[in-house]
């Protein structure tokens, strides 16, 4: 909470620097997803959100925008409905793929693409069906990809702990 606070003095000085409102965001998130009384949670991720938001409005190709952007979503999009999640799981991932252009080898997003193919792969057949509606058929997707993207996150930064578990679980 410190250290959010600290982004949160530096973004009124400086409200367009992006790696404060990267920061401001993913911190929001990881606090929210500390919470476990769901107001508290969701205000913390619309938080994030808006920060993501502002800093895709600075620079919307930058990697860290668009990494903070699919975080958010991903956390705030757990208790939603079904149509709600399917519509998130397709811009989680658009916003994972413009991150990766951005920076092929960003490790953070690395593994959230890993974590977003193991549980995607993971879903049941209604799950699978409103996601062929959302996409326009199922995304290619497999617990090998996910795999492969966590080991390169790894590679990349293997002091990102993270990563370990969920690569645990998709193994």
């Amino acid at each position: 909470a410190e250290a959010l606070k600290k982004y949160q003095e530096a973004l009124q000085l400086s409200p367009t620097d992006i790696k404060a409102l990267a920061k401001a965001s993913e911190l929001n998130t990881i606090i929210g997803n500390r919470l476990t009384d769901k107001k508290s949670r969701q205000e913390y991720f619309d938080a994030a959100t808006t920060f993501a938001q502002t800093a895709l409005k600075v620079n919307d190709q930058d990697a860290d925008a668009n990494y903070v952007m699919a975080l958010a979503l991903s956390r705030s999009s757990v208790n939603s409905g079904l149509k709600e999640r399917m519509d998130a799981i397709k811009d989680i991932r658009k916003y994972l793929d413009k991150s990766l252009a951005a920076d092929s080898l960003y490790y953070k997003s690395l593994h959230l693409l890993g974590k977003w193919n193991a549980d995607v792969t993971g879903y049941s057949v209604p799950e699978k069906a409103a996601l062929k509606v959302a996409f326009g058929g199922l995304p290619s997707t497999s617990y090998a990809s996910a795999i492969e993207l966590m080991e390169k996150c790894r590679r990349k930064n293997p002091n990102y702990l993270i990563n370990y578990l969920d690569l645990a679980k998709a193994y």
